[in-house]
């Protein structure tokens, strides 16, 4: 990584951080509201409540660092907790996107599109609005950092530095666990009986590490209650996660041959990517509460990195079609429309969107919505002409890769203006 792309990464990362919890009423530059989030009276943060409760106990690794920072500084002061609980949360939401830019190099994305990337990333709710209730992000930075470590130190076929992450991330998040789950399943470099012992370490580790630390009954039904309770909710939070991002993804899901992947980096995400994401959705709706959309956001390696795909392999016919004057009018209509529905849904309805202090914020979840679906509008057009042509080569044309040629074009129709773009195959 050059040095203008880290300070590039450095600046994006860090005025998505500040505007997190300032312009979205995020927790981490208030006392009180750090200490809802925790669990703890505002005055007394550094009793951490929150680690003395299942299942959170469990997930301690982002809790030891800030309580054994704030030790070795003194200990002494509310302030000073204050300020290194800040100070990792910024450190971790750092190094979560650095960790993914890796992951995006080490996939042979290049420096651009890796970029794109990173921006898909900042861009998702969970992200953007990740200190505002009720995404409740804590540990949850380090979680994605140790994520993309992992897959990293699989596609290099690093097996010590993989397990160990395996390990250390089981006491951050136990969802973490969807690593060794990839690996057993989903990689070539090591036999089926390696492969399945590599895999019950983590395992094991994590069924040791709760009994060392105490096991203690929680109600592990009251996530999917609540889901079932409030199943309307399922669908909203679940497209406002990723936005966008879905329609190409889920695509490939049903189509898989449109994926030929150039590298074996590329594959064993490509190919691990419906399962990867279905356990994630079915472990959010079954244990988690779904409207806390981090849980989610685990799933963004892997459908961040498939319409990455799409994009590398389409990029000279999204920059022809952006470029053509009809789809930037269309653009700013949508953008027109979106804007005066939010104005005159907080308008006409606004007093009835009214929260106390540790409530949701719904009037700037709505306008959340209206933003995804205004992206998710805009970007609807040039994936149906991606899905268009996919579909016309999965019937009849040549498959992807097959006898490759540095000339390798075809055509795919022009959406807005019923001219042809060349589409260019990577290899």
């Amino acid at each position: 990584m050059s040095r203008k792309t880290f300070f590039a990464i450095l600046l994006a990362a860090t005025i998505v951080f500040v505007l997190a919890n300032t312009l979205t009423g995020g927790y981490m530059f208030d006392m009180e509201l750090m200490g809802a989030q925790i669990m703890t009276e505002p005055h007394l943060l550094d009793e951490y409540n929150i680690t003395d409760l299942a299942p959170f106990k469990y997930r301690i690794l982002f809790a030891w660092i800030v309580q054994g920072t704030y030790e070795l500084l003194g200990g002494n002061s509310n302030t000073l907790f204050f300020g290194t609980f800040i100070a990792w949360s910024y450190f971790f939401f750092i190094t979560a996107c650095l960790s993914f830019y890796w992951l995006m190099h080490t996939l042979r994305f290049s420096r651009k599109l890796s970029l794109i990337g990173i921006s898909l990333f900042l861009i998702c709710p969970a992200v953007a609005m990740g200190y505002t209730p009720p995404v409740h992000t804590r540990e949850d930075f380090l979680a994605y950092t140790l994520l993309c470590l992992g897959l990293v130190f699989l596609i290099k076929n690093r097996t010590l530095p993989f397990m160990l992450t395996c390990v250390v991330a089981i006491m951050c998040r136990e969802t973490l666990l969807i690593l060794p789950f990839v690996m057993l399943f989903f990689t070539r470099s090591h036999s089926v009986f390696k492969r399945m012992l590599m895999a019950i370490i983590p395992f094991a580790a994590w069924v040791g590490f709760r009994i060392l630390l105490g096991y203690e009954r929680y109600d592990m039904t009251e996530g999917l209650m609540y889901n079932i309770e409030n199943y309307l909710q399922i669908p909203a939070f679940f497209f406002i996660t990723f936005h966008a991002m879905w329609v190409l993804f889920l695509f490939s899901m049903v189509s898989r041959k449109s994926l030929t992947p150039s590298t074996e980096g590329r594959r064993i995400i490509l190919s691990s990517g419906p399962w990867a994401v279905g356990l994630i959705f079915f472990t959010t709706f079954v244990g988690g509460i779904f409207n806390e959309i981090r849980l989610l956001q685990l799933a963004f390696p892997w459908i961040v990195v498939t319409n990455l795909v799409y994009l590398e392999r389409y990029k000279s016919y999204i920059g022809n079609q952006i470029t053509q004057p009809l789809y930037k009018g269309v653009v700013a209509i949508l953008a027109l429309l979106t804007g005066s529905l939010g104005y005159f849904i907080l308008d006409r309805y606004g007093h009835m969107l009214s929260y106390t202090r540790y409530a949701v914020p719904v009037e700037l979840w709505l306008i959340a919505g209206l933003f995804t679906f205004f992206l998710f509008t805009a970007w609807v057009p040039l994936a149906l002409s991606i899905i268009s042509e996919e579909r016309k080569k999965s019937k009849g044309a040549k498959v992807l890769n097959n006898k490759p040629s540095a000339n390798n074009t075809d055509k795919a129709a022009d959406f807005f203006t019923g001219q042809s773009a060349k589409k260019e195959y990577i290899h």
